[in-house]
């Protein structure tokens, strides 16, 4: 089996995530083999290679969870162990031209990903998307979905690196500096966007609203950079604009997820793979900001950070 890191196992061990139940086993994303079942009606699932979906007690709407909603990994034990137990319910038969690995480390990250981009994006092949913060596992993934889905994806990082290894990894088109002052401007002699898909928030957030398009659409899954200051609105009614916000998503979004990786052959962006006695040395990566994809997970051999 393996697992993979999420910004949320940080901000639980540091107490600063809502609602927290402790003892607890982190890990919310995990791939591996069925060993037992507890119904013999399921048997069918036993020596397969499955990936898990983190959502528990979505609910029936397919437009917001309802009240009992967690996410696997807190407050129930989650994939940072050698074993787990789970409802059956919640398998789906990993993409075979993935690793265990490479299959942990799609789940959370990429069913965040694909809620904002296609379904509250609403994204069309050929619009021009804006994905900012590209250095993050869900940026990332989100770069991928659009640049497979037909899309002219640029993208946003404090990191010259971060956007030239987008460039060559990723294929987007190209990225803007948000270290330099000047980076709007060279945005907009691309263009106006159709899309901005954003988890960074801060004193950026209002430069991502101007450079959407009559009509464009911005959607929000977070704020790394802290909140926007005097959010000008006028500049939203006026133009028509839509700012939309999203969290993970529901277990249809996580079957067409499934659906969508074994189509196109998604390979997800990995940092680097983690040895279980190595897991303070992810954490400490979590913290720095300084991983480019996943941070991934497994409980033999060694770190390779």
């Amino acid at each position: 089996m393996a697992a993979a890191f999420n910004r949320r196992d940080y901000w639980i061990t540091q107490r600063l995530y809502p609602g927290i139940k402790l003892p607890c086993i982190l890990g919310s994303d995990g791939s591996g083999v069925v060993v037992e079942v507890g119904d013999e009606k399921d048997k069918n699932w036993l020596n397969q290679d499955v990936v898990i979906n983190a959502n528990i007690n979505w609910g029936p709407s397919e437009e917001t969870p309802g009240p009992k909603y967690n996410i696997l990994g807190m407050p129930q034990n989650g994939t940072f162990a050698e074993y787990l137990c789970t409802d059956i319910d919640r398998l789906h038969t990993k993409p075979s031209h993935l690793t265990y690995e490479q299959a942990s480390a799609f789940p959370l990250a990429g069913l965040t990903g694909y809620r904002a981009l296609f379904v509250k994006g609403g994204f069309q092949p050929k619009q021009r998307v804006l994905v900012t913060g590209i250095g993050s596992g869900v940026a990332q993934f989100i770069a991928q979905f659009a640049v497979l889905a037909g899309g002219e994806v640029w993208v946003t990082s404090s990191s010259p690196d971060k956007i030239a290894e987008a460039i060559q990894r990723l294929k987007v088109k190209g990225g803007f500096n948000v270290k330099d002052e000047n980076w709007k401007k060279s945005a907009k002699k691309v263009g106006s966007f159709d899309l901005v898909v954003d988890g960074v928030g801060g004193k950026d957030f209002n430069k991502f609203i101007d450079l959407l398009a009559l009509g464009g659409k911005l959607v929000t899954y977070g704020a790394t950079a802290g909140l926007p200051d005097k959010v000008p609105i006028q500049n939203i009614f006026l133009a028509h604009k839509q700012i939309i916000g999203t969290s993970m998503g529901s277990d249809r979004d996580f079957q067409d997820l499934v659906a969508f990786v074994t189509k196109t052959q998604l390979v997800p962006p990995i940092d680097s793979v983690v040895a279980f006695k190595d897991f303070h040395l992810a954490l400490e990566r979590l913290k720095n900001g300084s991983q480019s994809g996943k941070l991934v997970l497994t409980f033999s051999g060694k770190a390779n950070l």
